[in-house]
C-alpha cells in the first residue's frame, strides 16, 4: 500500500439482491445452494473504497463490514452499468485468488469465466447492421425495461434518424409463434455522441416470454428474447440476519436480543448510565454580562462627567 496502511483483516463479500439474481454470479443452478457457496468462500484482504454506487450501475457483490456502507447501500465490490452496446464491470478488489484456497479452483474458474462470458456475449449477437441488448434478460412486472439499439443502413454508415420503432412482441409458448396483434410498439431515440445509437425505455406490464425486434430500415430477422415475471416475494430471503444484527450491535455499542430475551431489554436499560451533553448558541449581546459591562461603562461616564462638571 502505498499510504503505508496494513491489510491484515479479512473482509466479508456479501451477494447484494440483484448479485443472487444474476446468471453470471451463480455458483450453483439452485440459488440457496448457490448462496452457500458464496458464503463459504475465503474472505479477501483488501477491497477499493469508493462512496457510492454511480446512477444506472447495480452492485452485485458488497462489502459486508456495516462501517463500510452508505446511507443508502453497502459499499459495492463488483458492480455492472450498460454504456452503450456494452456492458462495463467494476471489481474493487484484486483478491479473488484467495477463493482458490482450500476450495479448489472450480467456483473461482466458474465465476471469472462467466463474468467473461456476460461480457462478451452481445458482441456475439445481432448482424453487423444490426445489434440489439438489453440492460437484462429477464424482469418483474413494473421493472424497467432498457433497450439499445445499433443501427447501420446498407452502406454501413451510421442511421441517423429522430426515432425508429420496435416491436415487443408475447409469444405463445405452446406454438414458439409470435402474436403479432398484441404486439406493443416501442419508439428508440438516439443516444447523444454515440452514432447510431438508440436506446427505449418500457415498463414490463404483463408476464411472459416476449420477442424484441426492429422495424425498418432496419434487419427484422435480428431479435433478442425477453422475460417478465410475476415478482415472488415469498419466495425470498426472509430469515433473520442474526450475524449480522449481532456485529451491528457491536459497533454501535448496543446489545442484540431475541424475542424470547425481550424481558431482560427494561434491565439492560436501567443498568446503563450515559451524559447527554446538549450544546446551546447565545449571542453574546443578550448575555448578562454584556448588559453588566455596559452599565458600568455608562454609570463610569456619568460620574466622570459630574466630576469634572460636564454637560
Amino acid at each position: 500500500s502505498l499510504t503505508g496502511e496494513v491489510f491484515d483483516k479479512p473482509r466479508r463479500l456479501e451477494l447484494t439482491a440483484a448479485g443472487k439474481r444474476s446468471e453470471m454470479l451463480k455458483l450453483a443452478e439452485v440459488e440457496a445452494e448457490s448462496n452457500l457457496r458464496w458464503s463459504q468462500l475465503p474472505p479477501v484482504f483488501w477491497t477499493a473504497r469508493v462512496g457510492r454506487i454511480k446512477p444506472g450501475a447495480e452492485s452485485l457483490l458488497a462489502d459486508a463490514d456495516p462501517i463500510k456502507a452508505s446511507h443508502s447501500e453497502k459499499m459495492p465490490v463488483v458492480a455492472l452499468q450498460q454504456y452503450g452496446m456494452g456492458q462495463v464491470i467494476y471489481i474493487g478488489t484484486d483478491n479473488t485468488w484467495r477463493w482458490q484456497r482450500n476450495k479448489g479452483a472450480d467456483f473461482y474458474v466458474a465465476v471469472w469465466g462467466q463474468m467473461l462470458q456476460h461480457l462478451a456475449m452481445p458482441h456475439l449477437l445481432g448482424s453487423k447492421r444490426t445489434q440489439i441488448t438489453a440492460d437484462k434478460a429477464g424482469y418483474s412486472v413494473g421493472d424497467k425495461i432498457t433497450i439499445y439499439a445499433r443501427l447501420y443502413n446498407a452502406s454501413y454508415d451510421p442511421i441517423i434518424e429522430p426515432t425508429v420503432q420496435g416491436m415487443l412482441s408475447p409469444v405463445d409458448i405452446k406454438s414458439g409463434a409470435t402474436s403479432q396483434p398484441a404486439a406493443e410498439a416501442v419508439i428508440l431515440r438516439p443516444v447523444a455522441n454515440q452514432k447510431g445509437m438508440y436506446k427505449a425505455e418500457v415498463i414490463a406490464r404483463d408476464p411472459g416470454q416476449y420477442k424484441f425486434h426492429i422495424d425498418k430500415p432496419a434487419d427484422t430477422s435480428v431479435k433478442i428474447d425477453l422475460s417478465i415475471k410475476v415478482p415472488t416475494v415469498e419466495a425470498g430471503d426472509t430469515a433473520m440476519n442474526e450475524p449480522l444484527l449481532r456485529e451491528i450491535a457491536n459497533v454501535t455499542d448496543g446489545k442484540f436480543f431475541r424475542e424470547e430475551n425481550l424481558w431482560q431489554l427494561p434491565g439492560e436499560i436501567q443498568k446503563k448510565n450515559q451524559k447527554l451533553f446538549w450544546p446551546r448558541q447565545i449571542e453574546l449581546w443578550s448575555t448578562m454580562p454584556m448588559l453588566l459591562a455596559m452599565m458600568t461603562v455608562a454609570c463610569m461616564e456619568w460620574l466622570f462627567r459630574k466630576l469634572l462638571q460636564l454637560k
